[in-house]
């Protein structure tokens, strides 16, 4: 399937909290994002679409790339980027959503991808705010990019804890070598933008949209795992002129590891006429510019020392390269955030982790798939579990967790409330000051938003339930939602019905 090239209308919506599209220069000054750092793993592929002035963080040299991304906004992505026609009419299309009304922001692109059969909603919900998760991305893609018609072999991956509805897709996903986790696809761990935008762009680069001089871009890390792809290179075929290209990952291109970290990262060749992907470890010669600074063999590079070095491969005249920075295991702070201090009993939340250098203040977060090397100490496990990357709140109560990566660590303090009984099945929304809030000239957008997000009510409806609320000492309760005021605090609690993933 050839796909018309619309790159200048791609990401636009999807990476930004108010969809404007920015060009490639602001106020005639290159584009740059203060929390994307050259050794951000995902930098390459961001900053690709970023100077074709198709993606843009939030007006003030903020990316925030691991913030989650949602599925209308991967929606826009596809329908632009598939060139998907809008529906005659619109209002039919959505009539099957309960959410999604001909005045959503984005009700064209959604009725589009919905004609197409890319999405299909859950129980008559399109749930436009909701985080897209990693096996739901594999089969949004799969069918909006017919991946499943591409030739690959069979990689084995465990789809163990895949839905079955999208253990095909994920499926798909590792056959092509779009993901590197085939141990733990962690599918149901919600995608982030700076994710994203590596699975954006090495699906496009597996369906050839991209030339072959070079402009790989790549560096899109999938988090870690396994190489995808059970192919030992062992066949003959890959002698003399059937080469096509020798490369790396693309995902590895640019390397930040710790001091004692090591990396499995295999150099492969592509065949000529359809011939397949083969590693080519054990036939091509490698070369390290400081061999003090690490080290590379059998397929997997150890970083000895702080310091910078590339790794060279050649093979029948073909060259591939990695480049590596190492990190003083010393001079380096572990960053845990992203999460919230105060919890009710049976909340669950995700949490951010990353390695910061003393020294130059770079950043390098730590990813999902190095999780199993970090060790979460809880003072009372009776009060938090910590498990696949969330807390999860278990009784009333607050314990100190210390958190240790590599040598570095850090602590907090989590504290956890016993909810009323009425709000249990409730995941807070919002927390506002009540006395503000009611007043605020902007009060509709607020409404607006909360409406788009599938609270089912009208704005009426929220204001009068809002003002109930206040006057009242409980909580008060509606189909999908519920609005507690705490009294000795002054703030409103705005809650929606608990979904679960």
């Amino acid at each position: 399937m050839k796909f018309k090239k619309t790159i200048l209308s791609l990401m636009a919506a999807g990476m930004m909290i108010s969809p404007t599209l920015a060009g490639a220069k602001e106020n005639g000054k290159n584009i740059s994002f203060s929390d994307l750092p050259k050794t951000e793993s995902h930098y390459k592929e961001v900053m690709y679409f970023a100077n074709k002035g198709t993606i843009t963080g939030y007006g003030n040299g903020i990316f925030k790339p691991y913030q989650d991304i949602s599925r209308q906004h991967v929606a826009v992505i596809l329908a632009r980027e598939l060139n998907l026609p809008v529906p005659k009419d619109i209002k039919k299309v959505l009539s099957i959503y309960s959410d999604v009304s001909t005045k959503h922001d984005y009700a064209k692109e959604i009725a589009a991808v919905t004609q197409a059969g890319i999405y299909k909603g859950n129980n008559g919900k399109f749930n436009p705010n909701t985080n897209i998760t990693r096996e739901q991305l594999a089969t949004v893609f799969n069918r909006g990019f017919d991946l499943a018609q591409r030739d690959a072999k069979k990689v084995k991956i465990n789809l163990k804890n895949v839905d079955p509805s999208h253990k095909d897709s994920v499926q798909v996903f590792a056959n092509l070598g779009l993901t590197v986790k085939l141990n733990d696809f962690e599918p149901r761990n919600n995608l982030k933008r700076a994710q994203f935008a590596s699975f954006l762009y090495r699906t496009l680069e597996v369906l050839g949209e991209f030339d072959n001089e070079g402009n790989t871009g790549g560096t899109g890390n999938d988090g870690g795992g396994d190489k995808g792809t059970d192919d030992k290179g062992t066949d003959d075929k890959d002698k003399g002129t059937d080469i096509d290209r020798v490369y790396f990952p693309s995902m590895y291109l640019d390397l930040s590891l710790v001091e004692g970290d090591t990396q499995k990262v295999d150099l492969l060749a592509d065949l000529k006429n359809n011939g397949g992907t083969h590693i080519i470890n054990d036939k091509a010669t490698f070369n390290m510019s400081n061999s003090s600074v690490a080290a590379y063999k059998d397929g997997v590079i150890t970083a000895k020392k702080a310091g910078e070095t590339t790794l060279t491969a050649t093979y029948q005249g073909q060259k591939a390269e990695i480049r590596i920075r190492v990190l003083d295991k010393q001079g380096m702070k572990l960053n845990w955030y992203g999460f919230k201090q105060h919890m009710y009993v049976g909340d669950s939340q995700s949490f951010t982790l990353s390695i910061r250098d003393l020294n130059d203040n770079k950043v390098r977060p730590i990813e999902d798939g190095e999780l199993n090397s970090v060790t979460f100490e809880i003072a009372d496990p009776s009060i938090i579990s910590i498990a696949n990357g969330k807390i999860t709140a278990l009784k009333e109560g607050q314990t100190k967790v210390t958190v240790k990566y590599q040598g570095v660590e850090t602590s907090e303090v989590i504290q956890v409330r016993n909810d009323l009984e009425e709000l249990k099945g409730f995941r807070i929304e919002a927390a506002l000051n009540y006395e503000l809030f009611k007043n605020s000239p902007t009060k509709h957008l607020v409404l607006d938003a909360w409406i788009d997000a599938g609270i089912g009510m009208t704005e009426n409806e929220i204001e009068q339930a809002l003002e109930e609320a206040y006057n009242s000492d409980k909580p008060v309760v509606r189909e999908n939602a519920a609005f507690y005021y705490e009294k000795e605090k002054g703030i409103m609690q705005v809650r929606y019905l608990r979904q679960e993933k």
